[in-house]
């Protein structure tokens, strides 16, 4: 009954990991199909959730929200779980992309430093002001969540005439495009494992049925 339990559990683990994993299965046909719009020449309003986006960054505008460990309500770290930049694209849009990377925050507070530095040059009338920090990303779009969304349009600003038509309603969401193969073959496995398990239970399961009723 014990060895039952156990292998159940562990039967129970690989399922929920292994169709979690299988989500990333659409996302790896597109890869596999070449099929990744350039974050650089995207044009307004025309990524959507479920895409991949890749490309470089070299304009940022610092984060409009933060994720953080809690207990009871009270922050338990100092370190953000994830935090939320405003990216300023190519096309003049304003998007939100979403990393728990603490290398990319580092990187991300350069860029946001190096855009505001542009922007005093060009206030002042340097003509040969540049910008120059990149970083660059690969992520899928998502749906922003609202209470992300809110943060954004407070971080925009009360100008609603043109929230809507300056800002991205989708965010980006840092994804390790090249290992999305990974992720599919491991919940695969999973899945796999999952079922040898629940055919091994299976069959304990009637042989202690059978020894119950002396078979």
């Amino acid at each position: 009954m014990a060895k039952s339990r156990v292998l159940g559990a562990i039967a129970l683990v690989a399922l929920i990991l292994g169709i979690v994993l299988l989500t990333d299965m659409p996302h790896y046909i597109k890869y596999l199909k070449g099929d990744v719009i350039n974050y650089n020449t995207a044009a307004a309003h025309t990524l959507k959730d479920g895409d991949l986006v890749e490309g470089v960054v070299d304009a940022a505008l610092g984060c409009c929200a933060e994720e953080y460990e809690t207990k009871f309500g009270i922050r338990t770290s100092d370190d953000s779980s994830k935090l939320y930049y405003v990216l300023w694209m190519d096309n003049e849009q304003f998007i939100v992309y979403e990393t728990a990377n603490k290398r990319q925050y580092t990187k991300l507070d350069e860029i946001t430093s190096s855009t505001e530095r542009y922007l005093d040059a060009l206030e002042a009338g340097d003509e040969n002001a540049s910008l120059n920090v990149t970083m660059e990303i690969q992520g899928v779009v998502e749906k922003m969540p609202s209470d992300i969304e809110g943060y954004f349009h407070e971080w925009y600003g009360t100008d609603d005439s043109t929230y809507s038509s300056k800002c991205e309603g989708v965010m980006i969401t840092n994804t390790n495009l090249d290992k999305l193969g990974t992720s599919v073959f491991i919940g695969a496995g999973s899945i796999l494992v999952a079922i040898i398990l629940g055919v091994v239970l299976l069959v304990l399961w009637r042989k202690e049925k059978n020894s119950n009723y002396g078979y």
